[in-house]
């Protein structure tokens, strides 16, 4: 069986959750019988073709500075041919795409279905939900998703800048009138709040439509979809696993009475580094806490004024230490060296497979109570959740940390680890269920 893992990122410019998803499961399902061709965007002028980790990687060119349309969607972007192209000659059995972005989106899917091609679409993210992207209404609290046009562009607006009586206003429009002033920039993207809103709705029901099926990795995101009408019988759970097998639980770092902290995430505010700095940097210069971030390149202009703001405010701490990104072979050593992984997502996380990696070292988690972080950590068992936006809250937990008996505690909580060859597994048969006898050859060895 040949099945086509489409992404909007990979590597190895770009590291991040969904890169290691799909690579950690193209590995997985190679043991089954399942050929993987990775295709992925690169912002280039020429086509690139490469071997990742035993797996073929086709790149095709997806240029920056594209037309407002294709920006927004309504239009694929200029070299869609080269992809289209590549596709129709890999004799594919099925086609599984993990991003929703301009260089992978829902003119990739469409155009795999027009070549007769079952699809298979995993949300990794909130955004197809949410136009905020989030999943926190009015930016504070955990919303449950369902599309309403006018709550929707209030929250929208609120997060460029546009809230009180203005925003409520705004939000108010019908959409049948916002698409007036899309030709007024800034102000006029405000003032068709509504308008986006009702095309981010209509273009979630094209992707139930141009999906034979739809996979949610957390609970959250799967009652979600169910809210907004994606059919039931489309919609599949299959959580995320980790990459790495589990080992067993360190019996503890040498000097217990010092507690390190780790950090692993992009240059992204969502990610929350923002908040773990202020913490740390409140708690009393003499407790023995070390923090060690291990952040990715930071992409586009604000994600590195972010950088740079919270690079600044950790130089004032020596406690903190932000340190180069790691290669995704190195992060199991990297766990190694730390007493807790720190997840202070502002967001909902769809995982995120960080914290899986963590529980497979034998390291507890401090993380945001949102979310699949919740679904994931057992709060006062195998780790502390805390309010994601509450700094006081953080220091709070970092301080019952310093408790070497309460670390210890955490680390025997940690139970069995969901794995990738679970995932694989349960995608082994879903393949099965859409390709059927179109793709001979299938291992079908029994369940991990």
């Amino acid at each position: 069986m040949r099945v086509v893992q489409a992404l909007g990122w990979y590597y190895p410019e770009s590291i991040g959750g969904t890169e290691s998803y799909v690579a950690g499961l193209a590995s997985a399902l190679r043991q089954h019988g399942v050929e993987s061709l990775i295709a992925a965007p690169i912002d280039a002028s020429d086509e690139q073709s490469y071997d990742w980790d035993g797996t073929g990687v086709f790149r095709y060119p997806v240029r920056r500075g594209n037309a407002r349309e294709v920006l927004n969607g309504q239009v694929p972007h200029p070299d869609f041919n080269r992809f289209t192209g590549w596709l129709e000659a890999q004799g594919a059995d099925l086609y599984h795409q993990h991003s929703l972005t301009t260089g992978a989106g829902l003119h990739h899917l469409a155009a795999a279905r027009s070549l007769g091609l079952p699809t298979v679409l995993t949300i990794h993210v909130p955004g197809p939900v949410c136009l905020r992207g989030t999943m926190l209404l009015q930016g504070t609290d955990a919303c449950d998703g369902r599309i309403n046009i006018h709550r929707c562009a209030a929250c929208w607006l609120q997060s460029r800048g546009v809230g009180g009586m203005s925003g409520s206003l705004l939000a108010r429009m019908p959409p049948s009138l916002g698409g007036m002033f899309s030709g007024f920039g800034r102000p006029g993207t405000a003032l068709g709040a509504t308008t986006l809103v009702a095309r981010h709705q209509d273009r979630l029901s094209d992707l139930a439509r141009c999906s034979d099926r739809i996979v949610a990795v957390c609970q959250w995101l799967y009652d979600a979809l169910l809210l907004n009408g994606v059919p039931e019988d489309k919609l599949l759970l299959n959580r995320q696993g980790a990459t790495r097998r589990p080992e067993p639980p360190p019996e503890g770092r040498k000097d217990p009475a010092r507690l390190v902290i780790g950090f692993l995430g992009r240059w992204d505010p969502v990610k929350g580094l923002a908040v773990l700095v202020e913490a740390v940097r409140g708690l009393p210069p003499d407790l023995p806490v070390q923090v060690l971030a291990r952040c990715s390149n930071a992409d586009g202009a604000e994600n590195r004024r972010f950088q740079q703001e919270v690079e600044e405010a950790s130089r004032m701490d020596p406690r903190i230490q932000i340190l180069p990104m790691l290669q995704p072979e190195e992060v199991q050593a990297f766990l190694g060296t730390i007493d807790i992984l720190a997840v202070p997502s502002q967001w909902l996380e769809t995982g995120p497979l960080v914290v899986l990696e963590s529980f497979s070292a034998g390291v507890p988690v401090l993380g945001s109570r949102l979310g699949g972080i919740q679904e994931l950590v057992q709060d006062e068992v195998d780790g502390l959740l805390i309010a994601h936006d509450d700094p006081r809250a953080w220091r709070g937990g970092i301080t019952r940390l310093l408790d070497a008996e309460l670390r210890a505690r955490l680390r025997r909580g940690i139970g069995a680890v969901r794995t990738m060859d679970e995932v694989a597994f349960e995608t082994l048969n879903l393949y099965r269920e859409l390709a059927g006898p179109r793709a001979p050859g299938l291992d079908r060895r029994t369940r991990p």
